[in-house]
């Protein structure tokens, strides 16, 4: 499970042809179920008794309403034994996607400016030398000037 949310669309026309031949307990068990798996990031643990607690109903209802909503090919048992649905799996896939974009588009920016930051360290490094280097021979010419004007006083 991850702490990270992000945003699932609900498509107002899917919903209604999805929940038009359900019934409300149906209802309700399928929203419970699509949205545990959204948490979970993938298919959900066949638990009847814990869907039902989360769905308000007892476990012997839960359980036939996901026999029902399996039947009605709503959701589905996987290989693993556990609770998935078709359309969640799709929406997750898509969030992987936009995530693995975002990271890679993430390490590209950081590179360039990590990149940048060093040839500016570079520049402004080599204009430190330079800097220092011309501090140096102004302070050399101001001495000499000095001395030199030292040593044309007379005394």
């Amino acid at each position: 499970m991850t702490t990270k949310t992000f945003w699932i669309p609900l498509y107002p026309r899917d919903a209604l042809i999805d929940f038009s031949e359900l019934k409300a307990d149906e209802i309700g068990v399928f929203i419970q179920i699509m949205l545990l798996i959204y948490i979970h990031l993938g298919p959900i643990k066949n638990d009847p008794k814990h869907i039902g607690k989360l769905s308000n109903i007892q476990k012997t209802k839960c359980e036939r309403i996901i026999n029902r909503l399996i039947h009605k090919e709503k959701i589905y048992i996987n290989y693993d034994g556990k609770i998935s649905q078709k359309r969640c799996e799709k929406e997750l896939d898509l969030v992987a996607n936009k995530r693995k974009i975002k990271s890679k588009n993430d390490q590209k920016d950081s590179e360039i400016r990590w990149d940048n930051k060093q040839n500016q360290e570079v520049e402004n490094g080599k204009a430190k030398i330079i800097e220092m280097a011309n501090s140096k021979t102004r302070n050399n010419k101001i001495r000499s000037n000095n001395l030199y004007e030292l040593s044309n006083l007379s005394i």
